[in-house]
């Protein structure tokens, strides 16, 4: 999946190597100096993603500059961090901020997040042109896209055992999110038919098998194939899911356990966002009432819906 990355930074040399893994993997690299320069380019050009160095002096104010810009309101924002304090300090700058990513960074890994925040603004930007379609054809307007960057109301499935790491990792989203845990993949499935969440974590220890298996049974049922996977694993243990996570792609995320939990949060939030414009995008509101384009009683789309596709 390639991306128009705009990425706003005092010195482009100083960020070379970045670009260049960013340019490896097929994605176009604009580069701006300033928080006007990158409203200009708004104006110009389609941009799906926005990169911004921590590091940068003007940093706070391209952030404002994105928020009141309605032509960028789309576009997810990414910051780079030279380490994991100063990833946690800038995380409080701005809610339009979608993650953050700590130099060095293995490729792979930043493919896997330019991926994920490049599916959320397609379907964003989709969602909201779905939207002005259907108020032009006066058939109302769906509710409103969910953005909120709040996790608070989410819960999450932890599966496999918690070890020191995880539980740190848990300890700084504790009050925030609602957590329960299983064994294995056969007592989360239990736990999934009394209550879905928004998100399920798998820990490490769980067997590749297991993961399989559970992949699996949620993608082939209606009700729980939009639900967001991420599985805390340590680089070392990456090699044994590559083909796993390869397979799945979309909704299925790794994340380190030491990651910082500022970056923990924000990458939560991208999965369960992910999940809820999926929804909407297919006809079912987050709430799980049937949209306006869709026939009350045959669940089939009725005239506005082809109207707007026409």
């Amino acid at each position: 999946m390639s991306a128009r990355i705009a990425i706003v930074e005092n010195d482009s040399r100083s960020r070379r190597g970045l670009c260049s893994q960013l340019q490896r993997a097929g994605h176009e690299v604009i580069s701006t100096c300033s928080s006007s320069s990158l409203l200009n380019l708004a104006d110009d050009q389609y941009v799906d993603l926005i990169m911004i160095h921590a590091d940068l002096r003007e940093g706070k104010e391209a952030l404002e500059c994105i928020e009141a810009c309605s032509s960028l309101r789309h576009a997810p924002v990414l910051l780079v961090a030279s380490d994991g304090q100063q990833a946690a300090l800038c995380s409080t700058w701005s809610e339009r901020i979608d993650d953050i990513i700590v130099l060095p960074i293995n490729a792979d890994q930043l493919t896997a997040r330019i991926n994920s925040l490049s599916r959320l603004a397609s379907m964003t930007a989709e969602c909201h042109r779905r939207q002005r379609a259907l108020r032009d054809f006066g058939a109302g307007s769906p509710v409103d896209v969910a953005v909120s960057a709040d996790i608070g109301g989410m819960s999450a499935l932890i599966i496999g055992s918690v070890d020191d790491q995880l539980s740190g990792m848990l300890k700084a989203l504790d009050g925030n999110m609602a957590i329960s845990f299983a064994i294995d993949a056969s007592d989360a499935l239990l736990q999934l038919r009394r209550s879905p969440p928004d998100v399920i974590m798998i820990a490490s220890d769980t067997s590749a098998s297991d993961i399989e298996m559970m992949l699996h049974t949620l993608r082939s049922n209606l009700d729980w194939c939009d639900l967001p996977v991420l599985i805390i694993a340590d680089i070392a243990t990456l090699p044994r899911l590559a083909a796993t996570t390869a397979f799945w792609g979309g909704g299925l995320e790794v994340l380190p356990p030491s990651t910082q939990p500022a970056v923990t949060r924000l990458r939560l939030q991208t999965l369960v966002r992910q999940c809820r414009l999926r929804r909407e995008l297919r006809g079912t509101m987050v709430d799980g009432s049937s949209a306006p384009v869709l026939d009350a009683k045959t669940k089939l789309y009725d005239h506005s819906f082809f109207h707007h596709y026409v």
